[in-house]
């Protein structure tokens, strides 16, 4: 038996997924925006990847200059890093009036879909896409079945804002592993909402590193299909 240490990370850019996304057209551009030294990292991941990988992309330094290099005979896969709410507000009313949506793909840090300023069918129009930790489908049987006890043991529906599902799906796995002898490769179950796929680090430990690229699609959010 080992000694469980677990830790688990926010959703990071995964500039792999990106390359591969960007494999499916024929023609495509990447354009990565980063101004700041908060964006760096995220941006140096992206570059030396797809240096390594001899993939082609375009940085932008300035916001305002992202609509200018926007070709709308090709796809533009565009990756903003910066979280900062009065670049959303410019760079995405650029794109709605100043460029062909359907050639836009817009990946974005999972903040952006905390904005009050926006809502699911503004983001629909910008192809919008991010990483996260979780995801529901709310349509899935066992989603019903969950929420439905729920609300009859707390007489409230269950929440993300909350961690109801992440909470149930954190305990349930780890009751499994006390059940399998703290042998966390046998531990295997269907989550609900925040699926867990873990990574030995040094030592003992173990990380998570389950991440879902989703997509704002026909004012819905759904993964993406790869």
């Amino acid at each position: 038996m080992q000694r469980l240490s677990v830790t688990f990370r926010e959703a990071e850019a995964r500039p792999a997924t990106i390359a591969f996304v960007a494999e499916t057209y024929p023609k495509h551009q990447i354009i990565l925006y980063a101004d700041s030294v908060k964006d760096a990292k995220e941006y140096k991941t992206y570059s030396n990847y797809f240096r390594s990988k001899k993939i082609p992309f375009k940085y932008v330094p300035v916001a305002g200059n992202i609509v200018n290099e926007i070709q709308n005979d090709r796809k533009n896969i565009v990756v903003m890093f910066s979280k900062d709410p009065a670049k959303m507000l410019m760079v995405s009313r650029d794109l709605i009036f100043k460029t062909d949506l359907n050639n836009l793909m817009l990946i974005v840090p999972e903040e952006w879909m905390e904005s009050k300023t926006y809502d699911i069918e503004y983001y629909s129009k910008l192809n919008l896409h991010y990483f996260s930790d979780y995801y529901v489908d709310n349509q899935s049987e066992k989603t019903q079945v969950f929420v439905h006890k729920y609300k009859e043991k707390f007489g409230v529906p269950p929440t993300l804002d909350y961690f109801s599902y992440q909470g149930y799906d954190i305990t349930r796995f780890f009751v499994e592993y006390l059940r399998n002898d703290k042998d966390i490769d046998r531990v295997k179950v269907e989550s609900i909402a925040y699926p867990l796929s873990f990574d030995k680090t040094e030592g003992n430990g173990y990380e998570n590193i389950n991440v879902q690229f989703l997509e704002v699609r026909d004012n819905e959010i759904i993964p993406v299909g790869l």
